[in-house]
Formats: C-alpha cells, sequence, structure tokens
C-alpha cells in the first residue's frame, strides 16, 4: 500500500471528511456521529474530528467540518 498524496486532510484515515444526521444525542444510532467525523453528537464549535459534546452542535456537525 503506498502513502496517501499530499495534501489529503486526514492521510491516517481517508482523504475526505464525512458528516452524518445521525447520532447517539438524536437517538438514530449507538455510534457517536454513526461512525463519521462530524454529526449530532459533535461538540458546538470543534476544531477537529472526535470532539464531542455537550453543547451539541447546532448544525448536525455541517459548520464545524466547513470551518477546518
Amino acid at each position: 500500500m503506498s502513502a496517501p498524496p499530499q495534501g489529503t486532510v486526514f492521510p491516517y484515515r481517508r482523504p475526505y471528511i464525512t458528516v452524518s444526521a445521525k447520532g447517539i444525542s438524536n437517538g438514530l444510532s449507538v455510534l457517536l456521529n454513526d461512525g463519521m467525523d462530524f454529526g449530532p453528537d459533535t461538540l458546538q464549535g470543534a476544531t477537529a474530528p472526535g470532539q464531542y459534546g455537550p453543547p451539541y452542535s447546532n448544525t448536525y456537525g455541517i459548520q464545524e467540518a466547513i470551518n477546518l
């Protein structure tokens, strides 16, 4: 397996960011953010994946993903 190309967002995970509308906080998943980088369980104002609330994001993690 070769190294990921330079400029990938998270080379240790995948070259793209994922956002889910499902999460533990809204009762639609048993996984935080349904296993995605951002979602309803994301800490409001988070600056990196893996930061969980409360206070939870008001935008289901969309704004936090954009702010990266």
